[in-house]
């Protein structure tokens, strides 16, 4: 047949145009090729096609590409595969680095990049929520391709086909539902072989899981997080004699002057270290304090000729009182080490310069440097009754007191009040008007009586009686119980290399919140004798000897030479009790104030002795005084490299030079003991950790969620390496049907299902069998259909097992049979 009328028509006009004008010439043209184009691609039979077919032969115009025949799979060459998985590529680098900079630590500073203004702050965290956000799209969208790969991969080769149901599993996986929704729950059971059926559920379920926690993943390891404990250098410091004895007693190796005599005590005031050994060397400082500490709430914070410190106190409304102290001997070697790193920091390390894995460490947060040293911390709980009243209830209750103290029984559980030892004790007379007297008890070799009727043996670490006749709130006797025992903690001096440093005692979380539950709980009832029986939890009771209590507390007159009298003395603890009596903060709730303040001046004086155990071993003097000997310095003639002539009180034995302890010190891998090593046998069991905490931005992995998140990261990891191998190993690879649109045009150029018509039938509102959803569906090469159909054809069920259907080749082109 000819051509249609209306071109025949318009070819005549066209001709007649082109002769009029120019103008009308070029209109026409391309109203022409507008024609000739429309009429080419409509999809006409008959005489019309082979129209359209001559005028594209007779003009030569070529279609467009986007019509032509497509390759559906290609060959799979090296650098087609890593083009064709290249998607991977980012999410795995970014996996990588991230993984490194919270497993090693990176730290930022104490501000992000840019400016240190807060809007431009909170720019730079706006900037890496919205990278975590890419990073997390591009690991969706990689799933998808590789999910998308294995469906293509089962419709075109795959014998078995793939299940209807799962058919869109690429496109659908992200969503949590897909998992629940009857379409996964049928299409996994479509597989025949149990390996392919379980391997696609699994793939699809980790993909879905991955897409879930992704998101939360990359921010928490991406966004860096402001810590105030980052690790900034260090090492360990050796210590000589025992820091945590069981039994402490007075030191043969004290000096003449800790004779406790009013004359040795105003040397402290000239500022000779060498008195800091002596257990009653705190008592001038915190004699100043401890009546406004406690009441204002300032923190026990003073200062002797060593160096600035604080003590850590409770205080309760029962009057039980918990103290931490802090070795200073120990402390002093720790802040010498923190002097050090100030000066490795300013220079002196080269492994800190600029460019190197440090170098961010001059750039922390300047009064957030805390020096930290790892050691046994004294706590010391003290308790108290007014025994003369007690007394008198307990014989109302048939309790034999006579020649009898009650004394309070301390132990890990809140208990009753009223829980006392009965402890023999006589006193002859009354007390001296207007005079108040301490006396320390000996521990009894026995066991005594007790109050909830069952004899113990378990003892605290001393007994105390006050006697008194002129302070409101105590009765004439009033008797106290002390336990001492060593705990873990760490030694903590703040404001390194900025500021004024002060030694703190610091326990574990753990340890300090038992004993707020100890201090605050109150009693509870049905206690048993067990119950007070029980092991300590903190630790074994320390044994203070007599003889170290009374030098704790000297007796300032009349007994100057601290003989202890029949009653007691007027020790130094009488006379900061009166002094605080002659005040005024206490007469409003004179009882309260007057116990707390008795319990907390008990257990102060406790803690500070035993802080400043084995100082004299440890030949800690004036920090100032203290140089550093490394290995390159010859015994002979020690000297320094630390440019000032006095002699060596330290060795580095893991540094060969300055330069050398710089660098271990920013490393975490310095070493410092005393030098010359005295023979003492115990130094080796007192090595103890030493280390530098920083404040600043960081990103390192410090809990169970950093380590999910990077489980998360690398089962990603391990999905993209496995995709690559697979495709690799399978040599073949594909890039069509990428949307639900491709394979919504697929269907629409296949035929109706033949062979599965009755599993189609009244589906049109929706697919409800399972048996429908586990019909496999292939892609098959079809060479014998009409002309100006397509070759590619989707068929399900028994349709795609037509022994005349082809499977796709490779690089071959396929698309309308000609």
């Amino acid at each position: 047949m000819g051509a249609s009328k209306e071109f025949r028509s318009w070819v005549s006009s066209f001709f007649t145009t082109c002769t009029r004008c120019s103008v009308s010439f070029r209109r026409g043209l391309l109203q022409l090729s507008s024609l000739i184009h429309r009429e080419i691609y409509l999809v006409i039979h008959g005489a019309e096609q082979e129209t359209k077919r001559a005028v594209m032969r007779t003009l030569k115009l070529p279609a467009p590409s986007h019509f032509n025949p497509r390759v559906v799979e290609t060959v799979a060459k090296a650098l087609l595969v890593l083009r064709h998985c290249s998607i991977h590529i980012p999410p795995m680098l970014a996996s990588i680095v991230l993984t490194y900079l919270n497993v090693e630590g990176y730290f930022i500073g104490s501000d992000l990049s840019g400016p240190s203004t807060q809007t431009f702050q909170d720019i730079s965290q706006l900037c890496l929520q919205v990278t975590a956000k890419l990073l997390e799209l591009l690991i969706v969208v990689a799933l998808g391709v590789v999910i998308l790969d294995v469906v293509r991969d089962k419709m075109l080769h795959g014998s078995e086909g793939m299940p209807l149901g799962l058919m869109l599993s690429s496109f659908r996986f992200v969503d949590m539902t897909f998992l629940l929704s009857h379409e996964f729950r049928a299409g996994s059971t479509g597989f025949q072989r149990r390996r392919t059926r379980w391997g696609f559920a699994l793939l699809v379920i980790s993909c879905a899981l991955i897409a879930i926690l992704v998101g939360p993943s990359t921010a928490l390891l991406l966004i860096p997080v402001y810590v105030k404990d980052w690790p900034g250098g260090g090492g360990s410091v050796l210590l000589n004699g025992d820091l945590a004895p069981s039994t402490v007693d007075v030191s043969p190796s004290w000096d003449p002057q800790c004779t406790p005599t009013v004359e040795n005590m105003t040397l402290l005031n000239s500022g000779i270290s060498s008195l800091a050994s002596c257990p009653w060397a705190g008592f001038p400082y915190l004699s100043e304090i401890l009546a406004l500490s406690v009441y204002n709430g300032v923190p026990l914070l003073y200062k002797d000729a060593i160096s600035p410190r604080e003590i850590t106190y409770w205080t309760s409304a029962e009057w039980r009182t918990f103290i931490f102290g802090a070795n200073i001997g120990a402390g002093a070697a720790a802040q010498f080490l923190s002097n050090l790193w100030c000066s490795a920091m300013l220079g002196g390390a080269p492994k800190a310069g600029p460019g190197t894995i440090y170098a961010n460490l001059h750039q922390r947060l300047r009064n957030g440097t805390k020096g930290n040293l790892e050691s046994q911390l004294p706590l010391v709980r003290a308790e108290c009754f007014n025994a003369t009243s007690y007394a008198k209830s307990l014989r109302k209750k048939g309790i034999n007191m006579s020649g009898s103290l009650p004394f309070p029984i301390i132990t890990d559980l809140p208990t009753p009040r009223g829980a006392a030892y009965i402890i023999p004790f006589n006193t002859t007379g009354s007390p001296l008007p207007n005079s108040t007297t301490t006396q320390w008890l000996p521990i009894p070799n026995q066991r005594c009586s007790t109050t909830y009727g069952s004899p113990t043996s378990n003892y605290p670490s001393a007994f105390l009686v006050i006697r008194t006749s002129d302070i409101p709130g105590l009765d004439s006797t009033v008797t106290c119980s002390v336990k001492a025992q060593w705990i873990p903690g760490r030694i903590v001096h703040n404001y390194v290399c900025w500021g004024p440093q002060s030694l703190k005692g610091i326990p574990s979380d753990d340890d300090n919140d038992k004993l707020l539950d100890w201090a605050t709980a109150r009693s509870p009832a049905g206690q048993t004798a067990a119950d007070f029986q029980r092991v300590d939890a903190w630790g074994e009771t320390v044994h203070l000897t007599p003889a170290w209590l009374n030098t704790l507390t000297p007796t300032l007159s009349p007994n100057v030479n601290n003989t202890p009298s029949p009653n007691g003395g007027f020790t130094t603890l009488s006379s900061l009790l009166e002094t605080f009596a002659q005040t005024d903060v206490h007469r409003d709730n004179a009882r309260k104030v007057i116990f707390t303040f008795t319990t907390m001046a008990i257990a102060s004086f406790v803690a500070d002795g035993l802080s400043r155990i084995a100082y004299a071993e440890n030949k800690v003097n004036d920090l100032n005084g203290d140089t550093v000997c490394t290995r390159v310095d010859a015994p002979p003639n020690p000297g320094n490299n630390l440019g000032n002539t006095a002699a060596c009180r330290w060795e580095v034995s893991s540094s060969a030079s300055t330069v050398d302890l710089f660098n271990d010190l920013v490393t975490a891998d310095a070493v410092l003991s005393p030098y010359p090593t005295p023979p003492i046998s115990s130094r080796k069991e007192n090595t103890l950790k030493y280390y530098v905490t920083i404040t600043g931005w960081g990103m390192k992995a410090t809990s169970a969620a950093y380590y999910l998140a990077l489980t998360v990261l690398w089962v990603y990891v391990a999905i993209a390496l496995g995709h690559i191998s697979w495709t690799w190993y399978r040599g073949r690879m594909s890039g069509a049907w990428r949307s639900l649109t491709d394979f919504l045009v697929l269907s629409q150029t296949s035929p109706a299902p033949l062979a599965a018509a009755d599993a189609f039938r009244n589906t049109s509102t929706g697919v409800e069998a399972h048996e429908t959803l586990r019909i496999a569906v292939r892609i098959r090469h079809n060479a014998g259909v009409e002309p100006g159909r397509e070759t590619l054809q989707l068929l399900v069920g028994g349709d795609g097992e037509d022994g005349k259907l082809e499977r796709v080749l490779g690089d071959v082109a396929y698309g309308v049979q000609g």
